[in-house]
């Protein structure tokens, strides 16, 4: 998935960079930063690879992409120099529209609410109800990413030396990480 994205955003630099990449500016990487906030409506209109308007975080992800490719290319010796070194993040600190990585209180309890709620009437709605109990608690609890949550099983779950649950979670990168549960979490 990382490769399939990284792809997409060389391609779409590529398919915007009306010179040879060899000719690549960091002024043509600014020009590019704001044509991403606001992409003409040919270029939103494309088949393959559309161009959506993007967030100042949006930017800022697709730059690193550009970064370590554009570094990537001046180590290679395929371009004379690194046209993304001088190109500044447009992410502000303090924004009030940053995504909360957590639950409020409120939507917390409304979540519990919500699962203990749930119709347990017969087995299937019990094993239901139990599994979404389940994933909440280890999602949210552990914050896995999807993809870990997807690629784990109850069993993965041990008491180590010192009496905590423990998992061992195969994320981001292919690596293996151990976490530790808290009491809530059990």
């Amino acid at each position: 998935a990382t490769f399939r994205r990284y792809l997409r955003v060389i391609a779409q630099l590529m398919m915007w960079l009306n010179k040879p990449l060899t000719a690549l500016s960091s002024r043509d990487l600014r020009e590019y930063q704001v044509f991403l906030q606001n992409p003409t409506e040919e270029f939103q209109a494309l088949a393959d690879y559309a161009f959506q308007p993007a967030s100042d975080k949006t930017v800022d992800d697709t730059f690193t992409v550009i970064s370590l490719f554009c570094t990537f290319l001046h180590n290679e010796g395929a371009l004379p120099n690194n046209p993304a070194k001088n190109v500044k993040k447009l992410k502000r600190g303090g924004s009030t529209d940053e995504t909360q990585n957590f639950f409020t209180p409120y939507k917390w309890q409304l979540l519990q609410d919500h699962i203990e709620s749930l119709p347990i009437n017969t087995s299937g709605e019990r094993n239901e109800a139990e599994r979404l109990r389940y994933c909440v608690a280890i999602g949210y609890g552990l914050a896995l990413r999807p993809d870990e949550m997807k690629r784990h099983h109850q069993g993965m779950i041990y008491r180590g030396d010192h009496g905590q649950y423990k998992i061992d979670i195969n994320g981001k990168g292919n690596k293996d990480r151990t976490l530790v549960m808290d009491e809530v979490t059990v």
